[in-house]
């Protein structure tokens, strides 16, 4: 079962062992609103996609905000260092998981959802003009 969607693929880290954090000048205007004070903050855009990723440290546990636009279509690769369990949601448009060991999943909007994953790369499609804003806790 592999992923149906063909596009380019787009890297997204989790829990890198060096923040680089970008100044908020650097990200465009349009996302000033989503601007957490207390968050570091990590932005990149294309012609493909744009991804504004916000990291909050509290110890135990970190919190991480995305707010990715697909322009085209993409294949969204979380990259996970070392086991996790994360709560994720999102708030904003659904997500359709493809997997080669285990059965599609739909992220529905809007819902949360426990997740127990292994270190390593994931693929996630995403149609160009979909926007999703997952939140992961982990």
């Amino acid at each position: 079962m592999g992923t149906a969607l063909s596009g380019t693929d787009k890297l997204l880290l989790f829990e890198r062992l060096r923040p680089s954090y970008v100044s908020p000048t650097y990200i465009p205007e349009e996302y000033a609103s989503l601007i957490i004070p207390a968050a570091g903050a990590y932005f990149r855009g294309d012609a493909e996609a744009e991804i504004l990723s916000q990291h909050i440290n509290f110890g135990p546990f970190t919190l991480w905000i995305h707010d990715i636009l697909a322009k085209e279509n993409i294949i969204l690769c979380p990259f996970i260092p070392s086991h996790i369990w994360s709560l994720h949601g999102l708030y904003e448009d659904s997500l359709q998981l493809e997997n080669l060991n285990t059965p599609n999943y739909l992220l529905e909007e809007k819902e949360f959802n426990l997740f127990n994953l292994p270190a390593g790369l994931h693929r996630i499609p995403m149609v160009a003009g979909k926007r999703s804003c997952p939140y992961t806790s982990m």
